[in-house]
């Protein structure tokens, strides 16, 4: 059985403390949670509008549930966990990484769909969408609670809706979400400077230009996945789609795995 050092017990206990100390201040620094509902929405829509409608249809129904479980992964301070630098493969501190929680929560997730517990499944979903999201953050991706964090997610949560995308989800037959995922948050540490609070706001568009599509159609491919991984939840057979452009999408799905071993 592997034991913790007294080093990281240490660091973990002291900042444990240091949480409980500023729990009361939690909400002053707590990004809110609407530009994630808007990454929800518009990856149904590309689900949607890639033809896979019958899946779209189901997160639709249960959209309550899926923006509830974005705004519960922030809470308690549960996003000391959604942090991921690339690099070193570490989070924030000693605390959990950014892909240590969401796969905790995917599989969560496909066990309460296994069961037929619906709402629980996309419920958690949710939370691992936010983690998907997160990681295209360049702050996220480089382990930096301060550096202008807060500013830049301010400045994206008023103009989100400028960088809306409604189709061409990012199905691949060889990638899987744990590359997906590691995928968004490589690409987002590498904008990290533009982002930075010394570089002010002259790049966020250009950063946004790619990050936020980015976390959209990620998103659309967590849904799609996790859907596909349920098993027959949906009593028809589900073809190869074609979308509204013609092209047809759907035989990626051979690349997906039935159950918890998908990921």
């Amino acid at each position: 059985m592997h034991l913790p050092t007294i080093g990281n017990y240490l660091a973990v206990s002291g900042a444990n403390l240091v949480l409980t100390a500023i729990s009361p201040f939690q909400k002053l620094f707590d990004p809110p949670g609407v530009t994630h509902e808007f990454c929800n929405h518009q990856a149904i829509t590309i689900l949607h509008n890639d033809g896979f409608g019958l899946f779209a249809q189901f997160l639709t129904t249960y959209i309550i549930e899926l923006n509830a479980g974005v705004y519960w992964a922030d809470q308690g301070w549960r996003n000391v966990s959604h942090y991921f630098e690339p690099a070193s493969g570490k989070g924030l501190w000693q605390f959990a990484t950014a892909i240590d929680t969401f796969h905790s929560y995917y599989h969560q997730g496909l066990n309460s769909m296994h069961r037929k517990n619906y709402r629980k499944a996309v419920f958690l979903l949710g939370a691992a969408a936010h983690l998907m999201q997160d990681l295209c953050v360049p702050h996220h991706a480089r382990a930096k609670v301060f550096s202008g964090h807060k500013e830049y997610e301010s400045w994206v949560q008023q103009c989100y809706a400028n960088y809306a995308v409604q189709s061409n989800g990012m199905y691949r037959e060889d990638s899987t979400l744990a590359t997906q995922i590691l995928e968004n948050a490589v690409v987002a540490a590498d904008l990290f400077d533009w982002v930075n609070l010394d570089r002010g706001t002259v790049n966020y568009h250009n950063a946004t230009t790619i990050l936020l599509p980015l976390a959209q159609r990620s998103t659309a491919v967590l849904f799609l996945n996790f859907c596909v991984a349920s098993g027959n939840f949906i009593n028809h057979p589900i073809e190869p789609a074609i979308s509204k452009d013609g092209i047809v999408r759907g035989g990626w799905r051979a690349a997906f795995t039935h159950g918890d071993n998908c990921f």
